[in-house]
């Protein structure tokens, strides 16, 4: 009788450890989020349609992973908190302005429309001669190239991937290039 006792207890543990360990998979496998597959390039214009004047579009993008990705490439990483410049707080995906434009010796660009410094809005400014990106908030000015040539800027431009096929430029909203220390 005790043997028969001790078999009907070490298959109950055995049970028991096996549904603890099935419950905690099916656990961990709830909690994980699905894996999303990554957004298809997004097509931004014809190649023609492309000047040396910016042509601005809306991107949906992580707006301000770029500050994040530029600053770890330059050794000074974001720091979970206090948020200090140019390091957001969060990357919330949002409408983001893109300019594209076409540099002088005729390359193409897409520049992330926000100061790669502090995160404030760009503009185009035709009227300085020869035409600049323009931070709103604090000055900086960039070249058609993304270069900063004025200003409290460190860096020069961030901008997306691009990519043209058949005379269509697509970009790739989660390939941000981050520029490079500029001053």
């Amino acid at each position: 009788m005790r043997r028969g006792s001790r078999t009907l207890r070490k298959l109950l543990i055995g049970t028991a450890f096996l549904a603890l360990l099935l419950g905690v998979v099916l656990v961990i496998a709830f909690l994980t989020p699905p894996s999303q597959p990554p957004a298809p390039p997004l097509v931004a214009a014809r190649v023609s349609e492309v000047t040396s004047t910016p042509m601005a579009i809306p991107v949906e993008m992580r707006r301000g992973s770029d500050r994040v990705i530029q600053r770890e490439r330059v050794g000074h990483p974001c720091p979970i908190a206090p948020p200090v410049m140019g390091c957001p707080a969060s990357t919330p995906v949002q409408t983001v302005t893109v300019y594209l434009v076409r540099d002088l010796q005729g390359g193409l660009h897409a520049f992330i429309g926000d100061d790669p410094r502090n995160g404030c809005a760009l503009e185009w400014r035709a009227d300085i001669t020869p035409g600049v990106f323009h931070d709103v908030c604090h000055g900086s000015l960039y070249d058609r190239n993304g270069r900063v040539v004025g200003g409290p800027s460190p860096f020069n431009l961030n901008q997306l991937a691009l990519t043209v096929k058949d005379e269509t430029i697509y970009i790739d909203a989660a390939a941000v290039v981050p520029g490079a220390a500029g001053n």
